[in-house]
């Protein structure tokens, strides 16, 4: 825990030549540079702790171009470059202990842009690339030409600056940029297009601040932006998965509002999403937003403010439902058509509340309600046939208060109820057959509560929940399987559900999103941490498109995502010990040591904590860590995410102290780390304690043996010489 200072010494001509430094780079050989600002360039000999100079010398051409050193770069041919502040490129001849010098000529168009060189990097196509403080150069290194790229005023599709600060290509070949003034880069190589990352104050998820960016990559692919003035950003490439549509408050290219409650793409690839701000109409290729918002004085408007479902049927018209009635969207006017309850006309809509809309393969429209239960639509009359709950009818609906509607492939429709479980219609008999929950029978649905009907690929039923977790329905049987939280599942309230191409289902809760395998029956879960709009979604805002894209709607907007990209992070993080205490008091040690050597104290001081950390950013707050002490514990204690382990009133003795850790997806450093702990006995519980006491006894008992058997000696000469004075 101490530090060794270099410094520069005007009598020293083998100290530190400048300093202010700017640079470090330990090179392939293992030599250490050091690059100062005004100082030039530095060799250290770590064995005899002194520094050789490489200076800028004016009579000397093929010197140092400048003392001012902004960067270094090794290459993967082992040749070093120098970038000057003023005095363009440096290449080192190693053998010769010579710089080549390539600066600017305004006279030719294909040398270096600038003499401020600010980063150097050679990609993994062996493309060699130079930032300066105007433009960036692709460097010809058998021609030594430059080729330039700048900033175009005219262009949204070009740099977003010519002052750029850094350059990194991270582990996936993208090819980052960092500028001075106008943030940050993803540039593309071949065409010289960027995609810009500039601070947005009404957005929380952008680039923090726009001044002197800095990028670095760590070893689980996490890419972190330093900025001058921002703070520290990190970006999660994995979040990346998981696209978000939202409301930007001033933007009008964006959802209306972000409580989303219904999702439906039509057959022309336009995505409808329903808020709780009315009705919004999202093109994925130009990423542009309509918006269709009521007008109270005009009932053809715009609908209504509050949507529920969303659905086009089999002719192309588009419905939406609403807390005030059913409406048909006339595309060409931008107009709609409303289908409203009418106490007076018995053949109008049962309820104004439009809980969900389905066709059947009949061409029937099915309307589900909230209060008035279950409708039909006759198309050439324009009304409704009412289904309602009848208390004295056991084969009616068990409850008009209707959820989601499903027509399986045996052509029977399922609807689901709030509170009155799940129903079958039989559209011969024209009855329902009800499923409820029995709290005697747990072969029965899981909760009455039924939010979520889907039939998957096989023709499995699944039933979704409000607090009983995801049911799978045995046909054959007519019973169910259960699975809830206890298994793995994210959250019991289940609001969406949808299959991918593998036949994993993707269902949307209160926590997340799950992936479940039905085959091996396991969950993997993902949540804010992950990229999602927010832990939390709702009923109806769910949809999969033609090309297998998810859309999953919640109470911060919308999470879409391809199954295919969501793959796993596979970095194992390294564990480290991050505090340890005795007596709550913090104690620093040397951990390389410790591990090597373990920890000793003494017996009054056997209660100690450990904490620890598994070393992957990508959301660290899932990380997983299980302990074990050799010694107290029989087995390993999975702990969660929590971060400590604690240990009082041991005995004396040895023992190991091991954990170990997972990164946010379950994957485990299985190896962890290790260290021995030592508990010291008591002085009077030590071998040489033992064996002095024990040869003290040893010896009192001897000396009363002797004293007693010269005693006893003494009293029998005695008896006998007084016999023989008799």
């Amino acid at each position: 825990d101490c530090f060794t200072r270099f410094m520069h010494d005007p009598n020293n001509p083998h100290s530190l030549s400048n300093n202010n430094v700017g640079v470090i780079l330990e090179d392939s050989k293992g030599i250490l540079w050091i690059g100062t600002r005004g100082g030039g360039l530095n060799i250290f000999d770590r064995e005899k702790g002194v520094f050789y100079h490489y200076q800028h010398n004016p009579k000397n051409p093929n010197s140092l171009s400048n003392d001012i050193v902004w960067t270094m770069y090794e290459d993967r041919q082992g040749e070093l470059w120098i970038g000057t502040s003023g005095s363009g490129l440096n290449r080192f001849i190693r053998e010769k202990k010579q710089f080549i010098n390539y600066r600017h000529d305004p006279s030719d168009s294909q040398s270096i842009s600038n003499n401020y060189i600010q980063a150097i990097y050679e990609d993994q196509n062996r493309q060699f690339w130079v930032a300066t403080e105007w433009g960036l150069n692709r460097m010809d290194r058998d021609k030594h030409t430059f080729q330039s790229f700048f900033h175009d005023p005219q262009n949204p599709i070009g740099l977003s600056d010519n002052n750029i600060s850094c350059i990194l290509e991270d582990h996936l070949g993208v090819f980052w940029l960092g500028t001075y003034l106008a943030g940050l880069n993803i540039f593309d190589r071949e065409t010289g297009r960027a995609q810009r990352f500039t601070h947005e104050p009404q957005n929380p998820f952008s680039l923090s601040y726009d001044s002197g960016t800095i990028i670095y990559e760590d070893r689980s692919g996490m890419v972190w932006i330093g900025t001058e003035g921002g703070g520290v950003n990190k970006v999660n490439r994995q979040k990346e998965r998981f696209l978000h549509l939202f409301h930007h408050t001033g933007n009008r290219n964006s959802l209306s509002h972000n409580y989303v409650t219904a999702l439906y793409q039509d057959r022309s690839g336009i995505l409808w999403i329903g808020t709780n701000g009315g009705l919004n109409r999202y093109n994925k290729k130009t990423g542009r937003f309509s918006h269709f918002l009521q007008d109270p004085g005009n009932a053809h408007s715009r609908g209504h403010k509050y949507i529920k479902a969303i659905y086009e049927d089999s002719q192309g018209v588009l419905w939406i439902g609403t807390l005030a009635g059913l409406f048909q969207f006339l595309e060409k006017t931008n107009t709609f058509i409303p289908y409203k309850h009418n106490p007076r006309f018995p053949g109008s809509l049962s309820y104004n509340t439009v809980s969900s809309i389905m066709e059947d393969q009949a061409g029937n429209l099915w309307i589900g309600t909230e209060g008035g239960g279950l409708n039909r639509f006759d198309r050439k009359t324009k009304t409704f046939i009412h289904y309602r709950h009848h208390p004295q009818d056991p084969y009616s609906l068990s409850l008009d208060d209707v959820g989601p509607i499903l027509e399986d492939m045996n052509g029977d429709i399922w609807v689901g109820t709030w509170n009155g479980g799940v129903n079958r219609f039989d559209s011969d008999k024209k009855i329902f057959s009800h499923f409820k929950h029995d709290p005697n029978d747990s072969n029965s649905i899981s909760n009455n509560r039924v939010w979520t009907l889907f039939e998957d690929s096989s023709g499995v039923l699944w039933f979704g929940t409000y607090g009983g977790g995801l049911n799978r329905f045995d046909r054959e049987k007519e019973t169910f399987i259960r699975y809830d939280t206890n298994d793995g599942l994210a959250n019991d309230v289940i609001y969406g559900i949808l299959e991918d191409e593998n036949g994993f289902l993707w269902i949307s809760t209160n926590k997340g999103i799950s992936r479940f395998n039905p085959k091996a029956e396991t969950f993997t879960n993902y949540d804010v941490a992950d990229g999602l709009q927010s832990n939390e979604f709702n009923r109806g805002a769910y949809f999969k498109d033609q090309d297998g894209w998810m859309y999953f709607g919640g109470i911060n907007g919308v999470s879409m995502f391809h199954p295919e990209q969501i793959i796993d992070n596979s970095f194992i993080p390294q564990l480290v010990i991050t505090s340890f205490k005795v007596m709550n008091q913090e104690v620093t040690l040397d951990w390389m040591v410790a591990q090597k050597e373990g920890i000793v104290f003494p017996y009054n001081l056997n209660f100690f904590s450990f904490e620890f950390a598994a070393l992957d950013y990508t959301a660290p707050e899932k990380n997983q860590y299980a302990y074990l002490l050799e010694g107290v514990d029989s087995d390993w204690i999975y702990c969660g995410t929590r971060r400590y382990a604690a240990y009082t009133s041991l005995n004396p003795g040895n023992y190991i102290f091991r954990v170990k850790g997972s990164n946010n997806d379950g994957v485990w450093n299985e190896v962890g780390i290790s260290i021995p702990i030592t508990i010291s006995p008591p002085f009077w519980k030590r071998w040489w304690f033992t064996l002095i006491w024990v040869s003290l006894i040893v010896m009192i008992l001897f000396l009363i043996f002797y004293f007693t058997f010269r005693y006893i000696t003494l009293l029998k000469e005695k008896a006998r010489a007084e016999r023989f004075a008799a």
